[in-house]
């Protein structure tokens, strides 16, 4: 798989993805490319009052398999602490809370084609996490509860962990390089 993102303006980024997908009996002997864009969108940057607020689009141009939309909230609410909640749908809706119309979506065995029918419809699951800086320099703990739909992809990768919460330290070495342990 080849990831290329890149931020087009302070609030945009877009990504790219390329994959090689294998047959559903797990071998490359029947695997296809998957070509998919995402987009994610900063519609409030975080003040005093209101938290930052990220609208995003994952695989909405592509084949479909990974594809899910999210509306996110982040808040710091003291100088260690971050606080993250947020809705998921399609690939992001593993843990349902609620659902909103129908999901429909017509799988392009080539990807590149446009997905706009199913958006926002459909199963909606939760999800949410915390950052905590640690009083060691540049050392955050992070734990996340997610509501990642994985049985899609499972089939792909056999061994994908099933676990709803995860946990992590991310070091950052210097302004532009950070190292993440799971």
């Amino acid at each position: 798989m080849v990831n290329l993102s890149f931020q087009i303006t302070n609030s945009a980024t877009v990504s790219f993805r390329y994959s090689r997908i294998p047959s559903a009996s797990g071998d490359y002997s029947g695997y296809f490319w998957d070509r998919s864009f995402d987009v994610r969108l900063d519609i409030v940057k975080e003040n005093k009052l209101l938290p930052e607020v990220t609208l995003g689009l994952q695989d909405f141009i592509g084949t479909g398999k990974y594809s899910g939309e999210y509306l996110v909230a982040s808040k710091s609410i003291i100088n260690k602490l971050r606080l993250t909640g947020g809705i998921g749908w399609g690939m992001l809706s593993g843990n349902q809370i609620t659902s909103y119309g129908s999901r429909i979506v017509t799988d392009n065995k080539f990807g590149g084609g446009l997905k706009y029918k199913h958006l926002f419809k459909g199963p909606i699951g939760a999800f949410g996490g915390i950052e905590y800086d640690t009083p060691i320099k540049n050392l955050q703990f992070k734990v996340e509860y997610s509501s990642n739909n994985r049985e899609r992809t499972s089939h792909f990768i056999p061994t994908i962990s099933t676990e709803k919460v995860n946990y992590g330290l991310d070091y950052k070495l210097n302004d532009n390089l950070k190292k993440y342990f799971e």
